[in-house]
């Protein structure tokens, strides 16, 4: 059951990516932000910010599937996403080279695999390190919404100008992905709560890492840095939406 609804939001992330591609091509969006434009439609931020929503939303028990969501969208991310952003700069280079594989090997996923670890294994920590890990745990939801802040405090809207790109990321980030997420989910048996959660983490903002691949890319990095504010801003005004709609799944 999590590894098809696993298969399936990854289907779904892959699906918006090859369509954001093309829509690229087809708009003549310029070279240098292609690769920015399809990962921003197909990858979200389901960590600093798709934690703490569904967390605020479902309660702790939303916690796992909301890391089995995050394990695809962030292999995705520094696979074929990390691809496609380099190549925004005119770079060639092996999808699965060295340095991606590195980068996925990152914190939150090292931490979940070893969570995981210690469940099968029945593992029971000392109390102290219990204590710790949940006080730490509670902080994130605070860091995360003054993260939100701060990233709206920066925004420059005299460079926020709105072209057509934008209303296609709007729309293949908040209604398209979610759509296929759904659609796909409900094609396989999976607890109410699961399905809800992968919606939810489909309906996120950009991955704020976005601009500094492209930066180091050579690709349109302040086209990075608008996108992910833009869809930040834009995910205050789509949330209330599904909150709605999911009440009545």
């Amino acid at each position: 059951m999590f590894s098809r609804g696993s298969i399936n939001t990854l289907h779904s992330m892959i699906i918006c990516y090859v369509l954001g591609t093309l829509i690229a091509k087809a708009i003549k969006l310029p070279s240098n932000r292609r690769g920015i434009f399809a990962a921003t439609i197909s990858i979200s931020n389901t960590l600093f910010v798709g934690l703490p929503v569904n967390v605020a939303l479902f309660g702790d028990s939303s916690i796992p599937f909301v890391f089995i969501y995050f394990i695809a969208n962030m292999s995705l991310f520094w696979t074929i996403g990390a691809y496609g952003i380099s190549r925004d700069g005119g770079r060639k280079g092996n999808i699965f080279s060295k340095e991606n594989l590195k980068k996925m090997v990152s914190p939150p996923l090292c931490t979940f695999i070893i969570a995981v670890i210690l469940i099968f294994l029945e593992a029971n920590l000392p109390k102290f390190l219990m204590d710790t890990f949940k006080y730490m745990g509670n902080m994130l939801t605070p860091l995360s919404m003054l993260y939100i802040g701060i990233t709206i405090y920066n925004i420059d809207f005299k460079e926020m100008k709105w072209d057509k790109s934008m209303s296609l990321i709007v729309i293949g980030r908040f209604v398209i992905s979610p759509l296929l997420v759904f659609f796909l989910c409900s094609s396989v048996v999976m607890p109410v709560l699961m399905k809800k959660v992968f919606i939810i983490q489909s309906a996120m903002p950009a991955m704020s890492v976005t601009s500094v691949l492209a930066e180091a890319g050579g690709g349109d990095h302040k086209y990075a840095a608008i996108v992910t504010t833009m869809t930040t801003i834009a995910t205050l005004l789509f949330l209330p939406i599904y909150i709605i709609l999911l009440s009545k799944v």
